[in-house]
């Protein structure tokens, strides 16, 4: 098989990175191969054009758990389709696009860095975003920063409401959060939660190139959050 083929000749390299371009199975086949041989993968990338059943999808990020720095799915999915990873994903840098209602954020804080482009039809709400934040500050996990591509105004909207109701002085955020309005303008934002210090950067973009993983779409706006530890 030109999975099993593709290992063989790859296996004794110190770091292995792969990209499949509309090879469903192929990507499932060769990633079980990995695991079931103990062999890292350090960067798996994933794009396809067409629309996949939500099990095969499903079968391959369970196979991607154990990739150590970088993971970009880049595809369409099923809108009923719904992932709940089975462990923990180890990677740090873990980019989304294309349809994205699918990633729930809270599955995910064990990356260290997110990328996530929100689908045109995006499903989230302020609230949605506000028990996320939440539970980011308040809760020991391994994500520093989350970096949010949007297109929609009322999806930009969205988090900055579930912003202004997350700090403890609200009355002076939402002054500083409401100035965030105008293109070609850096917005930032500093304050301290739960021992923790989060910096919000805002900035206009016209499409996005991150470590060359680019996509098709253009995205208005790109939303950073960061936290350090003081």
């Amino acid at each position: 098989m030109f999975a099993s083929y593709l290992l063989e000749t790859f296996t004794n390299k110190s770091t292995i990175s792969v990209t499949f371009h509309d090879s469903t199975r192929l990507a499932l086949e060769y990633m079980k191969m990995a695991n079931e041989r103990q062999v890292s993968i350090k960067m798996f990338r994933y794009q396809t054009r067409g629309e996949h059943s939500s099990e095969i999808i499903s079968k391959i990020l369970d196979e991607c758990t154990e990739v150590t720095d970088v993971i970009s799915i880049d595809a369409f999915r099923p809108d009923d389709f719904v992932y709940i990873p089975p462990r923990p994903f180890k990677t740090k840098e873990l980019y989304v696009w294309k349809t994205t209602n699918w990633f729930n954020l809270e599955e995910f804080m064990s990356c260290r860095w997110i990328f996530l482009e929100l689908s045109d039809n995006s499903n989230r709400t302020a609230e949605t975003y506000n028990l996320f934040f939440n539970k980011w500050m308040n809760l020991d996990v391994r994500l520093q920063a989350l970096t949010l591509y949007i297109s929609k105004e009322s999806d930009r909207r969205s988090i900055m409401d579930a912003l202004k109701n997350l700090f403890r002085n609200p009355a002076e955020i939402r002054k500083k959060l409401d100035r965030i309005k105008t293109r070609k303008r850096i917005g930032i934002l500093h304050s301290c939660i739960a021992s923790k210090h989060l910096y919000l950067y805002q900035t206009d973009v016209f499409g996005r190139f991150q470590k060359g993983l680019a996509t098709q779409r253009q995205s208005k706006w790109r939303i950073q959050l960061q936290v350090q530890y003081p």
